[in-house]
């Protein structure tokens, strides 16, 4: 059985402007024809009633710089590198969230309460310093077992173990949607290449950002020579690398495949993959999994008996990496660490939908939920108008993409299954609870495989982040409680304002089902292309168009974009912003300048050209090409402000992307 695997996953300035420079205006003055004959009286009218002059109108080169400059200098002036405008926003909720940590009085809380285990592994951890040497005895033992790893069948039997398998990277599965309409384990090994390549040139002095003398000193602590751990980070590169291959293998064609032990067993695959998998509860409704073309291969290859040591140094770095929140990774004394980033962080993973709904509770109120849960239907039936518009689409057609909206369910600031941390016992045990949480959170997405067809469901989104997404396999828009949070921190807003600052991301997501990488899903969350021969040509002109308009654009620093990274994105931008003029247009006296506003501040950003090279593998346009390239699609954004033609971010309006042209 064969799948294809979908991932859901402007002329240049004639003078060189600086950073601090930009957002410069100038401005226009009227003039009068000399082909025309004027009275020196007309003359003398027209100074003496300046009400008769249009007002001027400032002309703007860089939209994003004439609304964000200021912050942007702001940010310089603090020695930011990379910031975005809601950054201050993601702060705020991890503050609310240490403060509940910290504050909350558990006498009052069951021990049964999944808030109060919470915060028990959150006072643990940063008491941690208090009990190094009890709490590095626990890790000692812990790894005891991957040390005394001789043979394949040594190393299977730990994989067997839930507290081992978490940090088993090799033979690692997740627990993600697939096509047909059930929660399916997907065979991804992750070879840890980015970490351990870090760690060795920390520890080579090429990497000054990284104290590489601290891994070794830790390693040290838990009984490892620095000869010793230097051959382990060795042998763990050496796996990372065959990881790495397998998924460079040029057989790989794009397609996955479901394995079940009967095609194991045909590829003479030795690995107990499934006797593995059975020991550990994962194997769900189907008795198979999916992986890439050469998943046989790569397993026969990569467990023979030589590879042991690296397949064991693999697993045993993973787990340091693991509990180094205990050690001295920092030039820094004990004393002035700060683990609360890293306990926090270890909680929103792994106890997510408690801290979530502790922090719904205190800080967002039952009408703002209902509110945006109301709004999110407007923007939805703004899209199906602006859909109904393409000329493109047949009757039938236009009633299959209105559907896609229709059955499209909101996850409004909490997942739909969630973890109660029911299931974990809480010890005196640091770093035994620490297991607990990790591999209490391993169980809960296996629990998914169980569930087929209308029992999908949305479980393991990050909700306290400031965002939105859609998830096709679903169907579903995804709201977070972050994102709800800092709208209603803002107070009062205008119509324009919440159009610009909340309804934009709500369209935008919603758009994503249309995207080139989601529209072929249909209605009910499956891989079902729906468009007909014509249909499916002229969304290809446009999408092609939208293309061809990215391809060589560049960010502030000269650097190109990658159109195959941002297309998805950028056509959910214009379609998004498309959708909120429509909604715009309705309105009296609409105030397109206010809205225009609001959407460019909240995409205000500034990164470093250092930083330049990660800013461009993000699936979103740099935030400077994302106010100014999307808001220049729009006829209404030229009426409402003056953009030069000669700046670089003026469109011609023959080059300006429609989508769902009418």
């Amino acid at each position: 059985m064969i799948k294809k695997r979908i991932f859901s996953c402007f002329l240049s300035f004639s003078i060189l402007i600086g950073l601090t420079g930009c957002g410069e205006v100038s401005s226009v003055s009227e003039t009068v024809s000399a082909s025309e004959s004027v009275p020196v009286e007309s003359v003398v009218s027209v100074i003496e009633e300046p009400e008769t002059v249009e007002e001027e109108k400032e002309v703007i080169w860089d939209f994003d710089e004439y609304i964000n400059e200021e912050w942007k200098s702001e940010q310089r002036k603090k020695g930011e590198t990379t910031v975005y405008a809601w950054d201050e926003h993601r702060q705020t909720v991890k503050q609310r969230l240490v403060g509940i940590l910290e504050n909350e009085d558990i006498s009052t809380l069951s021990e049964d309460d999944g808030l109060y285990k919470a915060i028990v592994m959150y006072r643990q951890f940063l008491n941690a310093p208090d009990e190094k040497e009890k709490t590095t005895e626990s890790v000692k033992k812990y790894l005891s077992k991957i040390d005394k790893i001789k043979s394949l069948n040594d190393l299977y039997d730990l994989y067997k173990d839930e507290s081992y398998a978490v940090n088993d990277f090799v033979l690692k599965f997740e627990v993600n949607p697939d096509d047909y309409g059930y929660n399916a384990l997907w065979f991804v090994p992750n070879s840890l290449s980015g970490s351990i390549k870090e760690t060795i040139e920390a520890i080579n002095g090429k990497d000054t950002k990284k104290d590489g003398e601290a891994f070794l000193d830790f390693m040290e602590e838990l009984g490892y020579s620095k000869e010793k751990a230097l051959e382990i980070l060795g042998n763990a590169a050496k796996a990372g690398e065959l990881i790495d291959a397998y998924w460079n293998n040029p057989q790989i064609d794009g397609y996955t495949y479901y394995y079940d032990p009967e095609k194991l067993e045909k590829e003479n695959v030795t690995v107990p993959v499934f006797d593995i998998l059975s020991s550990l509860n994962a194997i769900g409704a189907s008795e198979d999994f999916l992986a890439e073309k050469g998943c046989c291969d790569f397993l026969n290859t990569m467990f023979i008996e030589e590879n042991v040591p690296l397949l064991r140094d693999h697993l045993l770095v993973k787990s340091v990496f693991l509990f180094s929140w205990i050690s001295s990774f920092s030039k820094e004394t004990e004393e002035e660490k700060d683990l609360r980033p890293a306990a926090l962080s270890f909680l929103t993973l792994n106890a997510g939908d408690v801290l979530t709904k502790e922090y719904i509770k205190r800080y967002i109120d039952e009408a703002v939920l209902t509110e945006t849960a109301e709004y999110l239907k407007e923007i939805k039936q703004a899209a199906i108008d602006t859909v109904y518009d393409a000329g493109w689409l047949s009757t039938h057609g236009k009633e299959l993409a209105r559907r896609k909206i229709l059955r499209m369910r909101d996850v409004i600031a909490v997942n739909e299954d969630t973890d109660d941390l029911s299931n974990i016992e809480i010890s005196d045990d640091t770093v035994e609870n620490y297991l607990a949480f990790t591999v209490n959170r391993e169980r809960f997405f296996r629990t998914q495989t169980t569930k087929e067809d209308e029992g999908r469901q949305v479980y393991k989104a990050d909700m306290l982040d400031v965002n939105g997404r859609f998830y096709p396999e679903y169907d579903a828009v995804m709201i977070t409680a972050g994102l709800i949070s800092y709208y209603a921190d803002q107070g009062d807003m205008s119509y324009e304002e919440k159009l610009g600052f909340l309804g934009r991301t709500l369209a935008h997501e919603i758009s994503h089902c249309y995207d080139p990488s989601n529209m072929a899903y249909d209605g009910d969350g499956y891989y079902e292309p729906w468009l007909t021969d014509d249909e499916q040509a002229a969304y290809d002109e446009e999408t092609e168009k939208l293309r061809a308009f990215l391809s060589g654009k560049k960010d502030e620093y000269g650097n190109e974009i990658n159109v195959n990274v941002v297309m998805n994105e950028t056509y959910a931008d214009i379609l998004g912003l498309k959708i909120c003029l429509r909604l715009l247009s309705e309105k009296e006296d609409a105030d397109y300048e206010t809205f225009f506003r609001t959407y460019a501040k909240q995409n205000a950003s500034y990164y470093s050209k250092d930083d330049a090279e990660a800013i461009l593998k993000d699936s979103h346009l740099p935030n400077k090409l994302r106010v100014n390239l999307v808001c220049g699609q729009f006829d209404e954004f030229y009426e409402t402000f003056e953009v030069s033609e000669r700046s670089e971010y003026f469109i011609p309006k023959e080059e300006r992307i429609d989508l769902f042209t009418k």
